[in-house]
């Protein structure tokens, strides 16, 4: 076999195990709970009685080409929920703290259906007017500014989607 081949595997392989061993750092980083810790205080900060609620970190990621341009749009959010009702808070990032907008309210007066689509969920009021968007994942990995925390919540995930599926009809 030539050294140019026997080179080009090594470098493959190196790069597999470094991706590997990057990952497994930032779960164990996640299961610290340190970025979770700052995903409830900031709850806390927007809802009073925030200890009645799964508190869980949310996201949504999308992006729109025109000709040879393409544009991301990130978005990161705080959800809340328990029966009935879920709060959304809607984060952005300041070096490492987190700053939370206006939340919102949804429940079962305001929402008409839920999409589930992949890894998102899509909210529509009564009459069928786009509320938000995000999915509820159990692993979060840091992936640069615009998904910078590491969270590993598969309890508040499952809970979530326990939630979705007794919130409003749910069409996938």
């Amino acid at each position: 076999m030539k050294t140019e081949y026997i080179l080009m595997i090594v470098v493959f392989v190196l790069i597999i195990i470094g991706v590997t061993v990057s990952e497994s750092i930032k779960k164990k980083k996640g299961s610290s709970g340190e970025d979770q810790k700052k995903i409830l205080d900031a709850a806390r900060k927007v809802l009073p009685d925030c200890a009645a609620y799964t508190v869980a970190y949310a996201q949504y990621f999308t992006s729109q080409s025109r000709g040879n341009n393409t544009t991301s749009y990130y978005y990161n959010y705080i959800v809340a929920f328990r029966p009935g009702e879920m709060a959304v808070i809607p984060i952005k990032f300041s070096g490492k703290e987190i700053v939370t907008q206006e939340h919102f309210v949804l429940n079962r007066e305001n929402v008409g259906l839920v999409k589930t689509k992949k890894n998102w969920n899509t909210f529509y009021d009564k009459n069928g007017v786009e509320l938000c968007t995000f999915g509820v994942s159990a692993s979060n990995t840091s992936e640069g500014k615009y998904f910078p925390l590491n969270i590993q919540q598969p309890d508040e995930a499952e809970k979530f989607q326990e939630f979705l599926q007794s919130f409003v009809p749910v069409s996938k």
